[in-house]
């Protein structure tokens, strides 16, 4: 019998050949039983299955030309295991760089806000500036921000899909139509906003001089967000394509374009919230500026094409519907965040509002590193399938729930090992400890879970099933969890803050369960045909088909009608 130990290809298939050649009645057939003991060894070693189905093509093609049963599909999987090994490691190297500048670029967002916050603490009407920033920055996340960044997040299935086909074109096609799309949605959101944001503020009962200075700033800010808009296309454009360092340089001399533009426009001029509205526009147009100036003397210049192509305008409807999943999958997410803040405010007393920011700021600590996994794996599967290395499409969602899993259980040991540090440091007074201490528990269960929830996601975006995922989010958030805290805390109005993180961690792991049978129910290989339909609908030429005949030209055709319905 073959042992565990003898793992190598060489070894294995020698030994299953020999037993074959002794007439051993269970080497009747080498290669399942070389495959039998690949799934045994698998049992044992948790890395193994990375490698596993990899040394399978290898073994079969080794087996089956040993045995004189070589054909013309086995000779193309020849080299497969070296390429696979030596992509592994390249692979992990690349993925830790698209982490790096999503962790870059959330933590400069997060640095920005805290200089700001300083700057604008030194005025004499600071109470009133951060109030009105408070004001205007929530409602431009929600109305604006937020529904584009999840809107974009079909560029990402887009292209990552066509750089792993290695259509660089077809990926700038994508990138100009994403374009087209932003402007389109950013003139009905800019007009609602300038129109009726202080109308919305003054409803909720703000009062009248801080609802004029949030409405200013959002006016003014919304000249500047149309060219935040288009960076962010082009960011995830590059990203979709494993190219981090152009954004993270951009992202850096953002932060101190943005630093100087505030000190120079609020503390020397005194322009209050007008003049931190125009610094964060200008800003805005500097940092769009500034990533086209790195783009333009990039390797992607020569990949570009002009806006007024006319393939740049076709299939836009196909593209938007992708867009509209996107963010009916993630908008949810967004709000939902800000609707359990307002469950605070609306149902409960200071205390525990007050405590609830403290939550917030400690599950911000570990909040970056989940959003950047979800990213990352996102561009890296969504590769894996333009390529059609299905293999590896699998190995690396894989990868990605153990990832999130260990980070989650990492995540978990550092609050429970430094719960007073961590509370301590948010707040002195008693009663808000003591509130924070009651519902530390749910707390520490929603980071550990929050990893899961946001790789899979990222995962899920990879694969184009945001159609799909997007029903569970929905019903996740709104039909489950903002109901459960809402219901805690009528009826346990002394555990809110437990009540609060309850539905939220709740509606976490509803959405990952059912995330999670989407994808195990995936079928991969459709997902791959869906790519190259895609691919052969935008840009059907010869030079893309290979050595396919007329007749598979035009039979593929014919599937693009069944695609469409898919689409």
């Amino acid at each position: 019998m073959i042992k565990a130990k003898d793992s190598r290809p060489s070894i294995l298939l020698h030994k299953c050949l020999q037993s074959q050649s002794a007439g051993q009645a269970t080497f009747q057939n080498p290669y399942s039983q070389i495959i039998t003991m690949l799934n045994r060894m698998n049992q044992r070693n948790l890395c193994f299955w990375h490698m596993n189905s990899l040394l399978q093509v290898e073994l079969r093609f080794k087996v089956k030309r040993m045995c004189g049963r070589e054909d013309q599909h086995e000779i193309k999987a020849k080299g497969c295991y070296r390429h696979a090994r030596n992509n592994l490691t390249k692979g992990k190297e690349q993925l830790d760089w698209v982490r790096l500048q999503w962790v870059e670029e959330l933590l400069i967002s997060s640095i920005n806000r805290y200089i700001l916050s300083l700057l604008l603490g030194r005025k004499d009407e600071s109470r009133s500036l951060l109030a009105a920033l408070g004001l205007g920055t929530l409602m431009i996340s929600v109305g604006l921000f937020s529904i584009v960044y999840t809107f974009n997040n079909s560029l990402l299935t887009l292209v990552s899909q066509s750089f792993g086909q290695k259509d660089q074109k077809l990926s700038a096609t994508y990138l100009n139509r994403q374009i087209y799309l932003i402007i389109i949605l950013y003139i009905p959101q800019s007009f609602l906003l300038y129109r009726y944001t202080e109308t919305v503020f003054l409803n909720l009962g703000i009062d009248p001089a801080i609802a004029s200075q949030g409405a200013l700033y959002v006016r003014i800010c919304l000249y500047g967000h149309l060219f935040l808009n288009i960076s962010n296309c082009y960011q995830k454009y590059l990203s979709a394509q494993r190219e981090v360092k152009m954004q993270m340089l951009a992202n850096l001399v953002s932060l101190f374009s943005h630093t100087f533009l505030i000190y120079i426009l609020v503390i020397n001029r005194g322009m209050g919230i007008e003049g931190v509205a125009l610094a964060t526009s200008i800003n805005y147009f500097l940092r769009f500026i500034i990533l086209q100036v790195f783009i333009y003397f990039s390797r992607f210049n020569e990949h570009l094409i002009g806006m007024c192509r006319r393939r740049s305008r076709k299939h836009l409807l196909a593209q938007m519907r992708l867009g509209l999943k996107s963010v009916v999958m993630g908008i949810w997410q967004h709000w939902s965040y800000q609707m359990y803040s307002v469950i605070a405010i609306g149902l409960t007393h200071a205390d525990v509002i007050a405590a609830q920011y403290i939550c917030i700021n400690i599950v911000s600590i570990f909040h970056v590193i989940p959003i950047a996994l979800s990213m990352a794996f996102s561009v890296f599967i969504g590769n894996m399938i333009g390529s059609k290395r299905v293999a590896d499409a699998k190995a690396y969602v894989k990868l990605g729930i153990i990832t999130g899993l260990l980070w989650g259980v990492a995540c978990g040991t550092i609050m429970i090992i430094f719960k007073q540090q961590m509370i301590s440091f948010f707040s002195s007074s008693m009663e808000i400890v003591t509130i924070v201490e009651k519902a530390y528990g749910i707390l520490v269960f929603y980071v550990f879970a929050e990893p899961l929830s946001k790789v899979i996601t990222g995962i899920i975006t990879g694969l184009g099933k945001q159609g799909q995922a997007s029903i569970f989010t929905l019903i996740g958030y709104w039909v489950v969890g903002i109901p459960i805290s809402i219901t805690f805390i009528l009826y346990h109005g002394d555990s809110a803050l437990f009540g609060i993180w309850l539905g939220a961690s709740v509606s976490i792991v509803f959405i990952f369960i059912f995330q999670y049978f989407i994808i195990q129910g995936t079928d991969y290989n459709e997902i791959v045909k869906e790519a190259e339909l895609r691919r052969l609908r935008d840009q059907p030429t010869f030079s893309t088909l290979g050595n396919e005949t007329l007749t598979d030209l035009r039979k593929q055709k014919d599937d693009l009608n069944q695609y469409q319905r898919l689409y």
